[in-house]
């Protein structure tokens, strides 16, 4: 479901990668495939403008040691939008 949830969100389908995403966290056990899927969601959210909800799928993710770095980039960018804006 994490691979799906990936290829789907680069695809632009949104709702469908949530819907994996949450998929992953419902049956998969493995710590870094959950942080993965919590960082996917993180992803979705962000883009659909639900940035509380991104913040605390981010949050999730960054407890994980692999997808630490990554997840508190993405964090800093919520917190400080005007910082990135590019």
């Amino acid at each position: 479901y994490y691979r799906l949830g990936d290829a789907l969100l680069q695809a632009g389908k949104l709702a469908d990668a949530e819907g994996a995403y949450q998929n992953s966290l419902t049956n998969v056990r493995k710590s870094t495939v959950r942080a993965g899927a919590n960082f996917g969601l993180g992803e979705v959210y962000k883009k659909q403008g639900k940035s509380s909800l991104a913040m605390k799928h981010f949050t999730e993710a960054a407890k994980d040691r692999n997808w630490k770095q990554a997840a508190e980039h993405e964090i800093e960018i919520l917190k400080n939008p005007e910082k990135y804006a590019y």
